[in-house]
């Protein structure tokens, strides 16, 4: 299997892509020589698409072919950088009073950095949706924000980004071999959103389900990439106003299935992180909920943010068909 080509332009796309094949195998090292058993029985090749803006990850049944958006790497390490720093931080403060909810970013050159990137990210995603060509300055990295690095220190911010993304690309690699695997034709309709389900957890089964205990740091951190995937997905939704999709379950929903089947821990630390990420979603877009609610779990959090988010978005689409 060939490495991709280089990009045709410089950019942090020459270190992420770096890993790109890789990732199939290391992500579950246990699994490692069968994932490339599959792909070579099966005849799948691998294409890349240069040009796409938007989140691009697909899989051709009739020519057994994945292709690879590169230009969206950049924004899930982004994702990946930013989430992390927001739970870190979180985490830090609730060792010193566990009655803390929120961490303020003013004054916080980390977080505000953090908070900077995320909304580049989200910024060119939503223009990807809406245009067929972003502006350029949109889509090329801001100065003096983190990116991605070739050999960042060991447990730095950047470090922990990368295996993150890694991972959730990992994930998302395997959903697309999945379809593949299981046969899936791409049909529209409850059938693309019965397939796109089945995929999920087939990715998941062979990240998640070899054996290990959810307290494993091996777990911990798979699971925190797999949370990394369906969140940037979840939040790509969110802020594109929760439109519905006929080939697609619910992002926010996507990734609460999924770690749910595979965390039983109400309190373990995944579940600290999705509900984060998706408060902060929530908060970026005004979306309203019940700050004073207290919730009894990680999980209770998350599913609480799951149900207002699935409102809201029942809400948008009985006003657009009013409109329509």
């Amino acid at each position: 299997m060939n490495e991709p080509p280089m990009p045709p332009k410089a950019s942090y796309l020459d270190v992420l892509t770096k890993h790109l094949f890789p990732t199939l195998r290391t992500v579950c090292p246990e699994r490692g020589e069968e994932v490339f058993g599959v792909i070579d029985e099966l005849g799948i090749t691998f294409a890349f698409d240069y040009v796409q803006d938007r989140i691009l990850f697909q899989a051709h049944p009739k020519t057994k072919t994945i292709t690879v958006g590169t230009r969206c790497l950049e924004r899930l390490w982004a994702f990946a950088y930013s989430h992390f720093c927001s739970f870190d931080a979180l985490r830090t403060e609730k060792l010193r009073d566990l009655r803390t909810r929120k961490v303020a970013f003013d004054g916080n050159e980390r977080l505000e950095k953090a908070a900077a990137l995320l909304s580049w990210a989200i910024t060119w995603e939503l223009q990807a949706r809406q245009l067929r060509k972003p502006p350029s300055d949109v889509a090329t990295w801001p100065d003096g924000l983190p990116h991605p690095v070739a050999n960042p220190p060991k447990k730095s911010d950047e470090d922990v980004a990368d295996e993150l993304f890694l991972v959730a690309l990992g994930y998302i690699l395997h959903h697309e071999l999945a379809h593949l695997r299981m046969k899936h034709t791409g049909q529209r309709g409850v059938s693309s959103v019965l397939q796109e389900k089945d995929a999920d957890r087939a990715a998941a089964e062979w990240l998640l389900g070899v054996g290990l205990d959810e307290s494993e740091p091996r777990f911990v951190k798979r699971a925190f990439g797999v949370a990394v995937a369906l969140m940037w997905l979840a939040a790509a939704s969110i802020h594109a106003g929760l439109r519905q999709s006929d080939t697609h379950p619910p992002g926010y929903d996507r990734l609460f299935q999924i770690i749910s089947q595979y965390v039983t821990d109400d309190m373990h630390p995944v579940w600290a992180f999705v509900a984060t990420g998706l408060e902060m979603h929530l908060h970026a877009e005004k979306i309203e909920y019940d700050l004073e609610r207290e919730a009894t779990s990680y999980k209770d959090a998350a599913n609480y943010y799951c149900d207002v988010l699935s409102h809201q978005g029942r809400e948008r689409a009985t006003k657009a068909d009013h409109l329509n």
